[in-house]
């Protein structure tokens, strides 16, 4: 799959096998009115600017721990790169249209990252 077919990408753990990722490409759906432009914001001859959210998982919590902008050939292969490492994330490819989608991203996964341990510390604390 080419990096021109699709707007961004999720990796995760694959539960049943630890050596790969499950990957789940997307495309951001056209909403009428919305004029934005698809075009990459950024970038160079050697690739696109994207929007890249990583999280950890950790024995008892999940943490969000970077949210920053890159330019890369291929994605997947750095994706791919953080087999192994706990570490798993969404890319997205920089551009006026996905700036909102990006944004609220951002806000509800840290979000729900949070209640998701803070619900993890309350089921301990009833231990």
């Amino acid at each position: 799959m080419s990096t021109k077919d699709y707007d961004g990408f999720h990796f995760l753990p694959d539960p049943e096998n630890d050596d790969t990722f499950l990957f789940q490409f997307f495309n951001l759906k056209r909403l009428e009115g919305n004029d934005h432009s698809t075009e990459v914001i950024g970038g160079n001859d050697i690739g696109d600017l994207y929007n890249v959210l990583l999280m950890r998982e950790g024995e008892n919590d999940v943490q969000v721990t970077d949210v920053f902008q890159a330019i890369f050939a291929d994605p997947r292969i750095y994706a791919e790169g953080l087999i192994g490492s706990n570490i798993y994330g969404t890319f997205i490819k920089n551009t006026q249209h996905a700036e909102d989608w990006w944004q609220n991203y951002v806000i509800t996964t840290k979000r729900v990252v949070n209640e998701f341990n803070q619900s993890n510390l309350d089921d301990k604390k009833e231990d």
